[in-house]
């Protein structure tokens, strides 16, 4: 992989500025505040607290099985998009339905998301983001103006759901391409495969496993033969997690990762923890590093929280090139209102100290 890696789901878009979890009632008001400073070269190396005991998974040493046993797992589900209303014209053509700004008679609540961006060349921009989302914080409506200009609709969901509530259907609209998911979970509620079709021709199908303490271990995709709505393609993409430690209360400790036909691991990662589970730490190192490559050889997470808040208020990226030599290191602030909804982002870097995202994002109840 070249460059920088953004792993942290919450990074780059402002759609993927969901909330993960509750924060303490530090503020006056939801969308209040508690400013955070920071500077962009910083990390901090917070130690976790030893634990008393480690228990290791039962996935140890290099993966044992091989594509043919995994595409037998991905052939196994049963999916059917037969009654899934679909439009095809005389001959045949799929048909994109249209996108319509109109609310959906569902959305429980509003996000207005104002971004203000300015990259390298020191170009600005300011971009609005209105999405609405259902009672189970699904999207529903996206859609954005630039620079104060008219909005414009760039996605549209429906989803139909289970007795638990999760997804079994997914349907998602672009302005050129109608995506139709399905989705599979196991007695836990854990999703266990999905497939989805673009404009109405199968696309795509995966297969995820876990351990026993609900960790994705891995995870196997495969795509259909073009043209062959039955016929799936060798897997050409899995990831599995071996040689797994965690700590007494199950937190993962350590990994490392595998490709298919690799007896070796691509990467290895450590993790660390504070005395409430929060991760402080995670670092990847690149186990087949090469200077020659282009690759980079370590990249490091660590997150900062503010006083009862699960959610890092200060997270930083440092990307090492090479061995002992930090490339970039990336900076993020965040704050929350007391729901623990993300209402200010503030993202840097100190390769270039013009580059900068801010995302301030207020809500709005509908129901």
């Amino acid at each position: 992989m070249q460059g920088i890696k953004k792993r942290f789901a919450v990074l780059l878009t402002a759609a993927a500025l969901v909330p993960l979890a509750s924060c303490g009632a530090d503020n006056d008001s939801e969308n209040s505040s508690v400013s955070i400073t920071a500077e962009p070269e910083t990390t901090t190396e917070t130690e976790a607290p030893e634990n008393s005991s480690e228990a290791s998974a039962a996935r140890t040493g290099p993966p044992e099985e091989s594509k043919e046993y995994y595409l037998e797992k991905l052939k196994a589900f049963e999916f059917s998009f037969d009654d899934v209303d679909m439009a095809f014209d005389a001959e045949g053509k799929y048909m994109i339905p249209p996108l319509t700004d109109d609310v959906p008679e569902t959305a429980a609540y509003k996000e207005t998301i104002k971004t203000f961006s300015r990259d390298y060349e020191n170009n600005e921009s300011n971009e609005t983001t209105v999405i609405y989302y259902d009672e189970y914080d699904n999207e529903l409506l996206n859609m954005s103006s630039m620079d104060g200009g008219a909005f414009e609709v760039k996605k549209r969901c429906e989803y139909v759901y289970d007795a638990n509530g999760s997804i079994i259907l997914e349907r998602i609209l672009w302005s050129n391409l109608e995506r139709i998911a399905r989705f599979q979970y196991d007695d836990s509620g854990r999703e266990t495969a999905y497939e989805y079709m673009d404009n109405g021709v199968p696309d795509k199908r995966c297969y995820k496993e876990y351990d026993e303490y609900g960790n994705t271990v891995l995870e196997c995709h495969a795509n259909y033969e073009l043209g062959e709505t039955n016929v799936l393609k060798s897997p050409y993409y899995l990831t599995e997690k071996r040689n797994i430690r965690y700590d007494d209360r199950g937190d993962m400790l350590s990994y490392d990762k595998y490709m298919f036909c690799h007896d070796f691991p691509d990467s290895s990662f450590t993790m660390t923890y504070d005395d409430k589970g929060r991760m402080l730490s995670s670092e990847e190192i690149n186990a087949k590093y090469d200077d020659a490559s282009g690759d980079s050889y370590c990249w490091k997470e660590t997150f900062e929280y503010g006083a009862d808040c699960d959610q890092p208020t200060l997270y930083t990226e440092t990307v090492m090139d090479k061995p002992d030599h930090v490339d970039v290191v990336s900076t993020e602030e965040r704050r929350y209102d007391k729901k623990g909804r993300i209402v200010y982002y503030k993202g840097y870097n100190s390769r270039h100290d013009n580059v900068v995202r801010i995302i301030e994002t207020e809500y709005e109840e509908l129901k």
